[in-house]
């Protein structure tokens, strides 16, 4: 990006969000402890507490508060909806707004294969397409610890050499489409990329801003 100082402060708080979830994990420790304490005291003892029901609390929030900072960074937030009017299936993705990260629309072959997908996967976390401190296209997903959204995109594959209406013939069958789907965002995953994913097959909104704008069509 050709803002340094504003991707310096992102890492600063993605660094932030990490540690968050290592303290997740311990404030588990003290939240279990109270609660089996105040079990064995109200039920065995009939000694009911304050203070466990304080603390317990207390680590409650503490850990909401944490880990909704910590579930953005890792993983996108993805619910489904039914509209109300033509009852299909809707996704809305909601992600933080993060420095370097992508959408990718992924077009599924009749003829690509997991080596195709793994290929792709490394080109995609390779590809320097992320300027440095001097505005030069010089950094890739993985120098900038950026993340991907994964959309599966069987319209990339439209034919419309003939007439007025798109043929699709090219792209793979769903029962075909979703193993590799699934493959190539485990391949990314595997690069050291934080990957995020769509719903497969279903409808979806995806609201994008576009830096530049910026995009790149890869093959396999």
């Amino acid at each position: 990006m050709a803002y340094p100082h504003l991707e310096r402060g992102v890492r600063v708080i993605d660094r932030f969000a990490e540690l968050s979830g290592v303290a997740i994990a311990w404030l588990m420790v003290p939240l279990m402890g109270a609660v089996v304490y105040e079990v064995i005291a109200r039920y065995a003892f009939a000694a009911p507490t304050l203070w466990a029901f304080d603390v317990t609390y207390m680590l409650y929030g503490a850990m909401f508060m944490l880990g909704a900072a910590y579930a953005l960074l890792v993983e996108m937030l993805v619910f489904r909806e039914v509209h109300p009017l033509r009852d299909l299936p809707r996704i809305l993705v909601h992600a933080a707004t993060l420095v370097g990260s992508v959408l990718i629309l992924l077009g599924v072959g009749s003829g690509d294969d997991e080596v195709a997908t793994d290929r792709l996967a490394r080109q995609v976390a390779e590809l320097r397409i992320f300027a440095d401190e001097t505005g030069r296209t010089n950094r890739s997903l993985l120098d900038v610890r950026g993340g991907a959204l994964v959309v599966s995109q069987f319209t990339l594959l439209a034919d419309t050499t003939k007439g007025n209406r798109p043929s699709f013939s090219q792209a793979a069958a769903p029962k075909r489409a979703e193993p590799l789907y699934e493959a190539f965002c485990a391949a990314l995953e595997a690069e050291g990329v934080r990957v995020s994913r769509g719903m497969f097959g279903a409808r979806m909104d995806i609201e994008i801003v576009n830096d530049g704008p910026v995009t790149i069509v890869l093959g396999t």
